[in-house]
């Protein structure tokens, strides 16, 4: 039976950690993304409805 040695377990907790933030950070993002994009469709509907802009943030943030 082979053991693990101390840095592989370092590393494999450092890459556990990184998975983490990552996927916090994604699911951070995510949230914003609904819950602005929307804001931003009522904006530029109720003050500028004859010329939609609002599509520019909502494709640029979606490929960002």
């Amino acid at each position: 039976m082979k053991g693990i040695t101390l840095d592989e377990y370092k590393e494999a907790y450092r890459r556990i950690i990184k998975e983490e933030e990552e996927k916090r950070s994604f699911i951070l993002n995510l949230i914003l993304y609904i819950t602005v994009n929307p804001l931003l469709i009522v904006i530029n509907l109720l003050y500028s409805p004859q010329i939609l802009w609002f599509y520019y943030p909502l494709i640029g943030w979606g490929f960002g």
